[in-house]
């Protein structure tokens, strides 16, 4: 049986935790992508999505259609 060559990293993984800058834009990115993926699932189930704004808790309704379709 043959075994697959073991892959060795380039790089050093962890180099992005020396830039505290780029990890953040990272981490911003992911958390707005997420979001957004969030939103639209919820809208495709129809279900509100909570948010916060100064402390206080709020929903966001799914959006309807304009028209309807016959």
């Amino acid at each position: 049986m043959k075994h697959a060559p073991k892959i060795e990293p380039t790089t050093n993984s962890c180099e992005i935790f020396d830039d505290f800058d780029e990890m953040t834009v990272l981490i911003q990115k992911s958390f707005a992508k997420a979001v957004k993926k969030a939103i639209a699932e919820n809208d495709k189930l129809g279900i509100p999505t909570p948010y916060s704004k100064n402390g206080k808790i709020f929903y966001r309704e799914p959006h309807k259609p304009t028209h309807s379709v016959r």
